[in-house]
């Protein structure tokens, strides 16, 4: 990947110096789109300057068309500005949970409605329960599911959450950012042709703004041939396994699922401080997390890599295991 960002700043440069929809379109971005197209599996792909932008050019171009629109009450913060751009009633409903999307449908009556969502939630790694959201909601119903997180790492062919819940189709929207899995930088969403055209014509964010820079589109389509061999997937899932294996063993309920991130908390009048500490002499960084907690009170959170080796797993596990009667699980 660093070869090809190289090769395109020695060739591009860093900066197209435009929005795409005056002199700043590249045939690189069109290339890349193509190959998200293809790897996805989806008819279109469009390409953002970042992954926050997604959200809000998706509700940008669909403005108007709902009569109502229903929001996970703890979906990314970019999920809830998009949603006032859809022009509807906007009713939240409890996270994950089926039972309550189904309470509140009654509150609005008959219509058009879109649902949005994380795929993988940053917070603690929970996944989005979208093939149940399908049986509740009626057949015309659009889900956008933001899946940053998700996307590269789940799936059969790492295509994220709609492909791990067997969602698919013109009423799925999937957006995502290029800079997680992906390791460059840049949003893009996933869709239909009149979607991406949609977003073209009227989406504000996309018209003014500068797209990525052509080397990190470089870089992104060296991407998308690594992450084509599920080999780096694989391994990811091992070290995950052996994370959260030993964990559960010794008490630590964290989910039982393949998502590489974990977050633990004090239980009452544990010392955190003390457990960092231990972290940290073992060599481990662990920052304070407020990200995503009710109450404000800060949390660990841990991202697993297919790059950590089995020495830096069981370095966590080991200390972690031995802090067990201080931490409890985050949610």
């Amino acid at each position: 990947m660093l070869a090809a960002i190289a090769r395109g700043a020695k060739r591009y440069g860093l900066s197209v110096a435009a929005s795409r929809t005056t002199t700043g379109n590249h045939v690189v971005y069109e290339q890349l789109e193509a190959e998200l197209a293809r790897f996805f599996g989806v008819p279109s792909a469009l390409l953002l300057s970042n992954g926050y932008l997604t959200n809000i050019a998706v509700t940008q171009a669909l403005a108007c068309e709902f009569t109502a629109a229903f929001i996970d009450e703890q979906a990314h913060g970019s999920l809830q500005n998009a949603a006032a751009f859809l022009n509807c009633p906007v009713v939240p409903f409890g996270h994950r949970d089926p039972g309550a999307l189904a309470r509140a449908l009654p509150s609005v009556r008959g219509g058009k409605f879109i649902l949005l969502t994380d795929g993988m939630f940053p917070r603690d790694g929970a996944l989005a329960l979208l093939g149940e959201y399908t049986q509740v909601l009626p057949a015309s119903a659009v889900l956008l599911v933001d899946d940053a997180h998700a996307a590269g790492v789940h799936g059969p062919c790492g295509r994220g959450t709609p492909e791990l819940e067997g969602v698919s189709g013109p009423g799925t929207i999937q957006t995502l950012t290029l800079s997680k899995a992906f390791g460059t930088f840049g949003g893009v969403v996933l869709g239909t042709k009149a979607l991406c055209r949609g977003i073209v014509e009227k989406s504000a964010v996309f018209a003014g703004s500068t797209p990525v820079p052509l080397p990190l589109a470089e870089g992104a389509r060296e991407a998308l041939k690594l992450l084509a061999n599920p080999s780096l997937r694989e391994r990811l899932h091992r070290r995950v396994v052996a994370l959260k294996g030993p964990l559960i063993a010794a008490g630590l309920l964290v989910p039982n699922t393949l998502s590489p991130v974990i977050a633990l908390q004090g239980r009452s009048g544990a010392n955190l401080g003390l457990v960092r500490r231990r972290l940290r002499a073992a060599g481990i960084h662990a920052p304070w997390v407020r990200y995503g907690s009710a109450d404000g009170h800060p949390y660990l959170r841990f991202t697993v890599s297919s790059e950590h080796r089995p020495e830096h797993i069981a370095a966590l596990v080991h200390v972690l295991v031995a802090c067990r009667s201080s931490l409890t699980v985050f949610g």
